[in-house]
């Protein structure tokens, strides 16, 4: 395996680690706030809980395929829904 496709695959587990992690925090935070996915989903705008309940949970269909994950948008409404600060998602990712 070239040097260059190992850097890659490197950094998108990291990358894979970060989705997950952030999603877990959302599914921790909406659950405090008695929130759930379903109405998450509608106060971000959503018509289904697809969204939410594949971040919270980065669902792959394939190992070849990008897992569903919040974007920087989700997370900014999501901290805005629960009244959470938005660098409490990054605290404790290293």
């Amino acid at each position: 395996m070239g040097r260059d496709l190992k850097s890659q695959l490197e950094n998108q587990k990291i990358i894979d680690n970060l989705h997950k992690k952030i999603g877990l925090k959302v599914k921790k935070l909406r659950e405090k706030h008695n929130v759930s996915q379903l109405e998450l989903s509608y106060l971000l705008g959503f018509k289904s809980l697809s969204l939410v309940s594949g971040a919270e949970t980065y669902y792959k269909r394939d190992k070849n395929s990008k897992g569903q994950h919040f974007s920087i948008e989700h997370i900014y409404k999501i901290c805005l829904v629960l009244g959470e600060d938005f660098s409490t998602f990054f605290n404790d990712i290293k």
